[in-house]
């Protein structure tokens, strides 16, 4: 049984009606293969309002923030290179949820002071949200506080990796994983939908408490066809019901199916044409990310090969050089997942 993935994210309808569009979507996907040992996607939809105006920055950085600890996590030694004991283990919920919510705005702050056109309001950040969205880093770093507004950098996120039979989900905002197969369409986990655009975010203070996670089992998930989709509400939301959205789920499962792995990837599409094009042009205008890991039986496709998105949130994940000396400059250790003591973000 292979594994192929792949992740896109397209430009909103809406969004291209301004000046100077921009996606506030990103999707990433392990497609040189740097997670050994694990099937790793992550998609994060920033929150594109004028109180979050840097937030393609702030998804940007959260899909990397988990492709990071994730990688982190898949090479401890604990985990013995399967996900049965995730639950009676330190990375269990709060710790995992921490620590992503901790990297992220570790790096929208080193973002912040990276960029000279941002000095302003980095000196007087800007209105707090009723939130209070100053944050104080931990107490192991004295010398410096977290004073930027993180609601600037405001995003969702979702994240799978797969090991085996089972998959470790996370979320935190809207959005859907769902996993689809010849018996249908199911949610891997339940995400949140709120009326009109309000979402859970990053940027919330103590985000950790609004993250899900979970350890989903799939029994022979390597034996049998299926797709996994993640993807931001830009995709559902350009349905005008949940059936309907699941009805388009079940669609790219079977041309999958049909006509192979690569072909889905090509017909997606980009910011000019494609399926998500198409989908948002038609559906609510807004910016649409979709990543996608297919089980491939041994006899299907067997000329398909993983497919290569030119998106450039989705390339390699490389860590930006002048965040990574600032970090060293501060001397910011990599994450060790064990029983650590949590410093509580204080507010101003």
């Amino acid at each position: 049984m292979a594994v192929k993935t792949y992740a896109a994210s397209v430009i909103g309808a809406s969004h291209l009606r301004k000046p100077n569009p921009i996606c506030e979507d990103s999707s990433w996907y392990d497609k040189d293969g740097e997670i050994s040992g694990a099937i790793v996607l992550a998609v994060a939809d920033g929150h594109g309002s004028d109180q979050c105006k840097y937030s393609s920055d702030g998804s940007k950085e959260a899909v990397k923030v988990f492709h990071t600890i994730i990688k982190q996590l898949v090479e401890d030694e604990r985990l013995n290179g399967n996900l049965k004991g995730f639950k009676n283990t330190p990375f269990k919920d709060v710790e995992l949820t921490k620590q992503i919510s901790q990297k992220w705005i570790n790096r929208i702050t080193h973002v912040h002071r990276n960029n000279k056109e941002r000095e302003q309001e980095f000196d007087k950040p800007s209105k707090l949200s009723p939130l209070d969205m100053v944050y104080k880093k931990a107490e192991k770093h004295t010398d410096w506080y977290w004073d930027v507004d993180p609601m600037l950098y405001g995003t969702t996120l979702l994240g799978i990796a797969i090991m085996g039979d089972d998959i470790l989900v996370y979320q935190i905002g809207d959005g859907d994983i769902v996993i689809v197969d010849d018996d249908g369409v199911r949610n891997l986990i339940d995400g949140d939908h709120f009326l009109g655009v309000e979402t859970y975010s990053l940027a919330h203070k103590n985000s950790w408490n609004y993250a899900k996670t979970d350890v989903v089992t799939v029994k022979d998930l390597h034996k049998k066809p299926c797709l996994i989709m993640l993807s931001s509400d830009g995709l559902a939301n350009s349905y005008a019901s949940e059936e309907e959205f699941h009805n388009a789920c079940k669609d790219y499962y079977q041309v999958i199916r049909d006509n192979g792995f690569d072909a889905v990837c090509k017909a997606i599409g980009n910011d000019k044409e494609g399926w998500l094009r198409e989908t948002s042009d038609g559906g609510c205008g807004d910016d649409i990310s979709l990543a996608l890991a297919y089980f491939t039986p041994e006899d299907e496709n067997k000329d398909a090969t993983t497919c290569d998105n030119k998106h450039e949130d989705a390339k390699t994940i490389e860590e930006d050089p002048e965040a990574v000396s600032a970090q060293k400059n501060n001397k910011e250790e990599r994450t060790e997942f064990k029983e650590l003591e949590f410093t509580e973000v204080e507010s101003k």
